[in-house]
Parts: structure tokens; C-alpha cells; sequence
């Protein structure tokens, strides 16, 4: 379509229909290349793993009379998309594609959802020049978010106008003082309050569990754990208590298992 338009056809002149598009692609030898990289677990221990999942996060409920359940997770964003699909000779062992050199190029956001399936305001690290001066890194840190005073002031502006928090460094990776402010962001108004234990389902990262977040976490009333391995503080509460079975029905209704669908392109070891 971007061709004919070049070539001054208007858009109801032609219309690139399924059956000319598939006559066309025989005749000049073309296919629908794709790039692909894909893993499948095997479904057996796939279900056998999420089986022992849901097993250990009942028990951590019940043990714990958890009344709510959040699930964090981290993933990369990339600043260029480029297309999964291409046309090219068929058999072509190289195919092109235009792009502007940064699909490389990312940042790193922390998604928060609970088991009532609200979603809380997003954490994103953005990758920003550190300051030579050492008195201005830290000042950045501790009053910026890491960015310097010109760039703050649009990030300001994007934290006034959406429901984000935005955070720079010079990797844009997570980090663990990112870690504790994340925590106080969405769960600092339980410090010092009496409230019931809440659990953070967190995945398995340096920076999610080092001995700062962890003691900031309990100071909030807020119980963290690693989906696939241990957990990392428990207190013993008795086995007959069954308050954590709703909370456990929310969770498994409003999908935060979902990304451990046996199905899933996923591998997990759990401890």
C-alpha cells in the first residue's frame, strides 16, 4: 500500500486484497519471513510445578492470615519495535529490515497489580547521564530521581499528568535503593498502623531482596517473596485458621497465576 501510494494511486484504487497479495508473492518467488526464538516447558512439569506453587502460597496465607495479595514484576521496554514479520525471497538466508540502530535500546518497568485486580501506578527507569561532581549525583538521587535539574523538570511534569513514577540512572536497570522507594510509593502509608499482613509475590532478583528492602518491607506490614524459591520471612500462625481462602480465590480469579500457565513458554524451579 506505501508503494502505490507513492506511485500517486489513491487509497480506493487499490486495494492489495488477500488473493492478490497471495498471486503476487507466487509469482515474484516471495514468502513471509519471520525471526524465531521460542521455548516450550513441558506441560507435565509445568502443571506439576504450578500445582506445588498454589500449594505453598495457600499455606503462606493461611500461616500468615494474609488478607491481600500483590504481584510485581519486571519487565523491559524497548524504545523501537521492529516488525515480526517481513516479505523476502523465499530461501534467503539474511533478510533486512530498516531500523533506526536502537531497537536494542530499552528501560526497565515495574508493573503492580493485586488480587482484587486493581492496578497500581507503574515504576520506570530511564537511562540518564550521572553527574561528574559527586555532590550532585547525590543530590540527584535523593531529590530527583537521579535525573539532573533540567530533565526534572519535564519528568515533573509526566508524574503530575500520569499515574507514574519515573527514575533515571545510567544502566536504567532496577536497583535495590529503586526497590525501597518502590515500596514506600505504594505501601508506605501502612508504616506504623495497625493493619493486617499483605503478600508481595516479587520476582527473583538481587535488588528485590537485599538486607534493606527486606527490613523496610516488614517494617510496612509487608510479607515478600519469591514465586520460585523460599520464602524470605515467615511466622508461624496455626494450620487450622482458614482466613487466607478467599484471598487465595481472588488471586486465582483475577489471573495472578496466569504467567504460570503450564501452556506458557516459562521454566520454573521451585524450592
Amino acid at each position: 500500500m506505501d508503494v502505490a501510494l507513492e506511485q500517486g494511486l489513491a487509497v480506493n484504487q487499490f486495494k492489495a486484497s488477500p488473493s492478490w497479495m497471495k498471486g503476487f508473492m507466487k509469482r515474484w518467488g516471495l514468502a513471509i519471513r519471520a525471526k524465531t526464538r521460542s521455548g516450550q516447558a513441558n506441560l507435565a512439569d509445568g502443571e506439576k510445578a504450578l500445582a506445588e506453587f498454589k500449594t505453598s502460597i495457600r499455606k503462606v496465607i493461611k500461616d500468615n492470615r494474609i488478607v491481600e495479595v500483590f504481584n510485581a514484576d519486571q519487565t523491559g521496554i524497548n524504545y523501537e519495535y521492529l516488525p515480526k514479520q517481513t516479505m523476502d525471497k523465499k530461501g534467503a538466508k539474511t533478510v533486512w529490515i530498516k531500523a533506526s540502530g536502537h531497537d536494542k535500546d530499552r528501560g526497565t518497568a515495574m508493573l503492580l497489580a493485586d488480587s482484587k485486580g486493581t492496578k497500581y501506578p507503574p515504576f520506570l527507569v530511564l537511562k540518564s547521564k550521572a553527574s561528574t561532581i559527586k555532590a550532585v549525583v547525590q543530590e540527584n538521587l535523593t531529590q530527583r530521581h537521579g535525573f539532573g535539574r533540567q530533565v526534572w523538570n519535564e519528568i515533573e511534569d509526566l508524574e503530575a499528568n500520569f499515574p507514574l513514577q519515573i527514575y533515571g540512572n545510567p544502566s536504567a536497570w532496577w536497583n535495590a535503593g529503586i526497590s525501597y522507594r518502590f515500596l514506600d510509593f505504594h505501601f508506605g502509608h501502612r508504616r506504623g498502623q495497625a493493619v493486617d499482613l499483605v503478600l508481595l509475590l516479587w520476582d527473583d532478583f538481587s535488588a528485590h531482596f537485599t538486607d534493606e528492602v527486606v527490613e523496610r518491607a516488614k517494617d510496612l506490614q509487608c510479607q515478600i517473596i519469591d514465586p520460585g524459591t523460599a520464602l524470605v520471612d515467615h511466622t508461624q500462625q496455626d494450620p487450622e485458621d482458614s482466613s487466607g481462602d478467599d484471598v487465595l480465590q481472588d488471586l486465582c480469579d483475577t489471573g495472578v497465576f496466569e504467567a504460570l500457565d503450564p501452556e506458557d513458554d516459562v521454566s520454573l524451579t521451585l524450592a
